[in-house]
């Protein structure tokens, strides 16, 4: 949803940009918004608008107006809410010994175990 709505947003201000140069203004007044990356948005619009400009990939769309609006896009309810993860060491495992099996020296066999005495 959150890059479709980006996608609109480009091509509205890919569309407006050349007929109303004020839109960059506009755009510089949503909080948050880093100059650098507003010019160097705007360079690509006026770039790709002109006669010989290439087609920018989409995903390169999204991204340059993912960091000029980044101020009023909201922090999903998973991310606002996340605590800190604290983890502790914990004491290494010990292993248990194996036991020694008895051994008696007077049996000698499964007959002797069952022999009456």
């Amino acid at each position: 949803m959150l890059g479709q709505m980006l996608t609109l947003c480009y091509q509205t201000y890919e569309t407006l940009r050349p007929s109303f140069p004020e839109i960059k203004m506009l755009m510089a007044q949503v909080p948050e918004c880093p100059e650098d990356a507003l010019a160097a948005f705007d360079a690509k619009i006026t770039q790709s608008n002109t006669a010989g400009g290439q087609e920018i990939p989409e995903k390169i769309k999204r991204d340059m107006i993912r960091k000029v609006v980044k101020g009023i896009i909201g922090k999903t309810i998973g991310q606002q809410f996340k605590r800190p993860v604290h983890l502790r060491q914990l004491p290494p495992l010990q292993k248990p010994q194996k036991k020694q099996r008895d051994t008696d020296e007077d049996v000698t066999g499964v007959a002797d175990l069952f022999r009456p005495e």
